[in-house]
């Protein structure tokens, strides 16, 4: 939980991965930029508190403005609001790791469809070349080449962004 409005997600058939810390920059953190000089006692940002709650079928993970649900039967993941309302829902059967060889090293497949929006638009992804400014309905290649410099961030028209935090080449 990096705040009340950030929580990142993972899901890894490993049952300690080795992750990076993610690092959150925005309005108020000024003091944390490290492009920016300061006095050298800067105030550290308070932690977020949540709460975390397992039921027989679920277990969610509450802050004062969001619930990150993960149902216990599939790992599905739903992101709701403070009212309960849905934010963002995987789709059933959203997410698959499938084992594969790439270059010799044993490594997964990785795949995860979240269910769309009627009436939303999805923006982001880096510069592209397409002409597109809305990709929500469209198939698209992501990896770096000429002229094409994907940034696996996407923003939706309803508030909301997901980091795909995975360096490997994907599709949207």
């Amino acid at each position: 939980v990096k705040s009340p409005t950030i929580v990142r997600v993972l899901f890894s058939k490993v049952v300690n991965p080795r992750v990076d810390d993610l690092v959150v920059l925005g309005a108020g953190t000024a003091a944390l930029n490290p492009f920016t000089t300061t006095a050298a006692a800067t105030p550290q940002p308070e932690r977020a508190r949540f709460t975390v709650v397992t039921t027989a079928t679920t277990t969610a993970l509450k802050t004062a403005a969001l619930t990150a649900s993960v149902r216990l039967t599939d790992g599905a993941v739903t992101f709701t609001d403070a009212a309960g309302r849905t934010i963002l829902a995987e789709t059933p059967g959203g997410h698959v790791m499938t084992p594969a060889t790439v270059q010799g090293e044993h490594t997964f497949h990785v795949q995860q469809r979240w269910q769309g929006n009627d009436g939303e638009s999805l923006y982001g992804l880096g510069q592209r070349q397409e002409g597109k400014l809305d990709l929500k309905g469209y198939d698209l290649d992501l990896w770096q080449r000429n002229m094409v410099v994907d940034i696996p961030f996407l923003v939706s028209s309803r508030g909301y962004g997901i980091l795909w935090d995975n360096t490997s080449p994907g599709k949207f």
